[in-house]
């Protein structure tokens, strides 16, 4: 069976009875709001006019592609438009499935939206594909091990093969059968070993939780980035691996902001992100934190400190405070490139794996 989408702003005619009646369940379990929306189209180049109260008032519109004027059809197509997706309610449900799997014990990180779920002796990170920041699993171990909820298959089901289909499962088939996300958990466990991106998380975590002064972390990031020059060639060839997934979610680090007055992700081309921020003569003067927490008032000191150079930032945590990728986010907008790069702790991971670090994790 093909899924709808779940995306805001995803249409389809309304006459499209199996879309509408997926939409309309969506709607009941309040995971999405619904509107319709009244079309035709133009006759000079096919392209679609909605018919709002300006339309319907003057019986006339100009479309916007060829500027032809069109007039207002006797009966007009109707169409469903997602005009919202309700991310808390989707976190809340997978939550409630994956806490009543039998024999298994779980744990939530909510600053990366993942659930640790051992079961059978293994530690399974379960994701939701375009919420979470599943990127550690999904470039360290190519996703094994992992299981993936998946909102929107039209969209992300690039990475998906027939050798790996069974990591991922989609978030309407959880709605079906809250039994089918055990009887994945429990093929993942029986298929394969524990999940190397635990493994480099867990020696990570180890080596940090022995550092007692900042002085520590700063000369262990010292070590990191001189392996990084080291290994420069591995670097330029993770980020050739990343362009050639350039248009997929291989190469995306989300954020889930939401909020007044915001977008709900911030979503980063990872590999101009990294392209911009791992120049080689800035890595002496990186800004180097020790901290369980990254905010706002860690970030605006070390720009003071900086002189609004271009500054990279090494943190050894996944707690940041959404309003820095913000502000990361919005001076990219202003100059047109990422002037301030943060890596935090997946990002280390990922470049710890990718550039053969490894012995840093000793």
């Amino acid at each position: 069976m093909s899924f709808l989408p779940i995306r805001r702003g995803y249409s389809f005619d309304k006459d499209e009875q199996s879309k509408l009646t997926q939409a309309k369940k969506l709607e009941k379990n309040k995971i999405v709001s619904l509107m319709q929306t009244s079309f035709t189209h133009c006759k000079q180049c096919g392209n679609e006019v909605e018919i709002d109260e300006q339309f319907r008032k003057l019986k006339k519109a100009t479309c916007s592609h060829c500027d032809k004027m069109v007039g207002l059809p006797t009966k007009a197509r109707e169409k469903v438009v997602i005009n919202q997706v309700n991310y808390d309610v989707i976190i809340e449900k997978v939550q409630s499935l994956v806490s009543k799997v039998n024999g298994a014990k779980v744990e939530f990180d909510d600053k990366r939206i993942v659930w640790h779920v051992t079961y059978g002796g293994k530690i399974i990170p379960v994701s939701i594909l375009e919420l979470s920041s599943a990127n550690l699993f999904l470039l360290t171990s190519h996703g094994e091990g992992c299981l993936f909820i998946i909102l929107d298959k039209d969209k992300n089901g690039s990475i998906i093969n027939d050798s790996n289909s069974f990591q991922f499962i989609d978030f309407s088939t959880l709605l079906d059968s809250a039994a089918s996300i055990k009887e994945s958990i429990v093929k993942l466990a029986t298929t394969f070993n524990q999940n190397y991106s635990i493994e480099l998380e867990t020696r990570f975590g180890k080596i940090l939780s022995e550092m007692r002064k900042d002085a520590d972390f700063e000369a262990w990031a010292k070590r990191f980035f001189e392996g990084m020059k080291a290994n420069y060639n591995e670097l330029v060839n993770f980020l050739n691996y990343l362009l050639l997934h350039q248009n997929t979610i291989l190469n995306t680090k989300t954020i889930l902001l939401g909020g007044p007055g915001t977008s709900d992700f911030l979503v980063i081309d990872l590999r101009q992100y990294l392209h911009d921020g791992l120049k080689p003569e800035k890595f002496g003067e990186a800004k180097k934190f020790l901290a369980t927490r990254f905010d706002v008032n860690h970030y605006g000191k070390a720009l003071v400190h900086s002189l609004e150079e271009d500054t990279l930032f090494i943190v050894s945590t996944n707690d940041i405070q959404k309003e820095v990728w913000g502000k990361l986010h919005d001076m990219k907008v202003k100059v047109g490139y990422y002037k301030h790069v943060l890596l935090d702790r997946d990002l280390i991971l990922i470049l710890i794996n990718s550039l053969k670090l490894q012995n840093l994790l000793s």
